[in-house]
């Protein structure tokens, strides 16, 4: 792989004092590419580039756009095998896991283009003679979208595509620990024919980030990372009236009721669980059983998750690879050894992975977690799970929303009014009742409480990148 220049107006972009930083791969620590950090003189000549663009794009009919979006998405398809490798090298997820990230990509993206034609048309408000009120939708500017480690291809997309076909420009800052993703889908934009300073890439940190939020050329901040950093972006948002997207994370439960069935929905639950070696924001933190079920579930569990394979991302058996880096590393340790000091019970051990050189951890499930644990209140972004008893429905549910994150929760049951009072009663943004293994595009993706505002995903996402107008067309019809 090559270094990786930030993407701005169309070409790869360099300024002067900015110091190169390498991106390594979690798994080998080799240095995969250098990138810049990002200068205030990167983001001003970024946005200042989507301003330009942006003054020509929303002018673009519809269907050109629509066609420029079809193109790159035709070219990320021809690529995608050097899209994958790329998310394994940095990020060091799973060929197997590369491979979904890849296809969800794609499958949204192309249920976003047939969805745009009703998503942004103008509607009409019958039943007036001598005028006809009308509400237009109008893109909102130049959006500041600002991506995790985790999955930098999907959650650009889902940020980048409803974007750009409403009629905005984009300035993305990718995770500095994995950029390279991103830097090949602005290469492949500019080739698939996108006009200059429509998609532009700026590296760096947090201060690059900060600039680029406070920036007074950026009208909508579409944000995934943690709720601190989020805070952060929502305050700096304010100060300018920008608009918003936040996701920031969750400590989503799985209740299994008496009369679930875990040991049919096993290999949706371990996905949940220890996709993406945990590293992701809707999978399951915690498992409420019934507690007749209890010591059943956690021995199924357990059996189970000893047969995933932890080790090289590059490797088709393996099921988990390393986390992002060696601090991330270190917290999801930190957080076990807490709730084990406090009482709790690891019952399956994934520090046992550990090897020198990679941030390995295996599966781990932990028992008897005390309310107090850091464990069982907020997000842990590692495969570490923990598995709690509760009496009844009331106190399952309790349990479940006992937190300040509401971005998703799970259920198993055999009865559909159990079924239908958890997808009521769950705060979460999405729940799921018995089909684990499902996501389609046509749902919005968002959570409630701190885990965020706005969606992403499904025809509501348009409305994130849009403005409503009222006009009152005063012209008899005709």
């Amino acid at each position: 792989m090559t270094d990786a220049a930030h993407w701005i107006d169309g070409e790869p972009a360099t300024f002067p004092d900015e110091a190169p930083r390498a991106v390594r791969s979690p798994f080998s620590g080799e240095v995969l590419a250098r990138i810049p950090e990002g200068s205030p003189a990167a983001v001003d000549t970024a946005v200042n580039a989507a301003t330009r663009a942006f003054r020509a794009w929303r002018r673009v009919p519809l269907g050109e756009r629509l066609a420029a979006v079809r193109a790159w998405l035709e070219r990320v398809e021809r690529e995608r095998d050097t899209l994958e490798r790329t998310l394994v090298a940095e990020v060091g997820k799973p060929i197997r896991a590369a491979r979904s990230e890849v296809d969800s990509l794609l499958s949204s993206c192309r249920y976003l283009l047939a969805q745009a034609p009703g998503a942004i048309a103008d509607e009409e408000i019958p039943g007036y003679d001598r005028f006809t009120p009308r509400v237009t939708r109008e893109p909102v500017g130049v959006v500041a979208a600002i991506t995790p480690f985790n999955f930098p291809a999907l959650l650009l997309a889902w940020k980048l595509c409803p974007a750009v076909l409403a009629g905005c420009t984009v300035v993305s800052k990718p995770d500095p620990r994995t950029p390279l993703a991103t830097a090949a889908l602005a290469r492949w934009a500019a080739e698939a024919g996108w006009p200059p300073g429509v998609f532009n890439v700026v590296h760096g940190d947090r201060d690059a980030g900060a600039g680029l939020v406070s920036h007074p050329g950026v009208a909508k901040v579409a944000f995934t990372g943690s709720v601190e950093a989020g805070r952060a972006v929502y305050e700096s948002a304010a100060e300018g009236i920008r608009r918003v997207t936040l996701e920031l994370g969750g400590c989503s439960a799985l209740v299994v009721c008496r009369d679930g069935d875990f040991q049919g929905a096993m290999p949706q639950i371990l996905h949940r669980c220890f996709f993406n070696a945990g590293q992701y924001c809707f999978r399951v933190n915690r498992v409420l059983v019934e507690r007749s079920r209890h010591d059943a579930l956690v021995a199924a569990l357990v059996a189970a998750a000893s047969r995933l394979v932890v080790g090289d991302p590059r490797e088709e058996g393996t099921d988990l690879g390393p986390l992002i880096d060696r601090p991330a590393f270190d917290e999801v340790v930190r957080r076990i050894e807490d709730a084990e000091a406090r009482g709790a019970r690891v019952v399956l051990d994934g520090r046992r992975a550990a090897r020198a050189g990679a941030s390995l951890i295996g599966p781990t499930l932990v028992c008897d977690v005390p309310e107090d644990a850091t464990l069982a209140r907020s997000e842990t972004f590692g495969p570490v799970v923990s598995v709690a008893p509760f009496h009844d429905l009331d106190e399952a549910i309790a349990l479940a929303n006992d937190t300040e994150y509401g971005l998703a929760a799970f259920a198993l049951t055999a009865d559909r009014a159990t079924g239908a009072r958890l997808a009521r009663d769950l705060e979460a943004g999405t729940v799921w009742v018995n089909a684990l293994g499902e996501s389609v595009p046509e749902l919005p993706f968002g959570g409630v409480k701190q885990s965020g505002i706005g969606v992403e995903k499904s025809r509501w996402a348009f409305e994130e990148y849009l403005q409503r107008k009222a006009v009152y067309f005063g012209f008899p019809k005709g």
